[in-house]
């Protein structure tokens, strides 16, 4: 005489509540697909690098430093009145408007932007920029400082 499904489950349930580890394969048995598993899961590692991505963002804020127009006067270089300075490696970028540029060609190998969007035009040479050797020059000290 065979055991049905209702007898198998039956003695499954028994054997967990002994503490026994047993495999699910039977149709009867509740079964959770591997995908509803991994979204939990994932939700978890989302937000543990959300986590991780704000505690070095507030690191790497303080690894700043904040010019201004006022600070370098006639010869700020961009069209906006602040920017951060900051460092990838050895190469000096400049933070305006939420946009990392590199101020050196270092910074381009690097895959940032050049400049050239928020570099300022000198008024004093129509067709020319406003020099940004005092700027890079601010920037490079900074990144040797670190």
């Amino acid at each position: 005489m065979g055991i049905d499904g209702s007898e198998i489950k039956k003695e499954r349930v028994k054997a967990e509540k002994a503490g026994a580890k047993v495999q699910k394969k039977h149709p009867a048995d509740e079964f959770i697909s591997p995908s509803k598993k991994k979204k939990g899961s994932s939700c978890i590692s989302v937000f543990i690098v959300l986590f991780i991505g704000g505690l070095l963002a507030g690191y790497l804020n303080n690894l700043s430093h904040k010019v201004t127009a006022a600070d370098f006067g006639k010869s700020w270089p961009f069209y906006t009145n602040e920017a951060y300075l900051y460092c990838d490696g050895i190469a000096p970028l400049a933070k305006v408007n939420g946009i990392e540029y590199a101020l050196t060609g270092h910074g381009q190998g690097r895959g940032y932007p050049p400049v050239d969007a928020v570099w300022r035009d000198n008024p004093d040479n129509p067709g020319g920029k406003i020099v940004i050797t005092p700027l890079r020059k601010a920037a490079e000290k900074y990144c040797n400082e670190l």
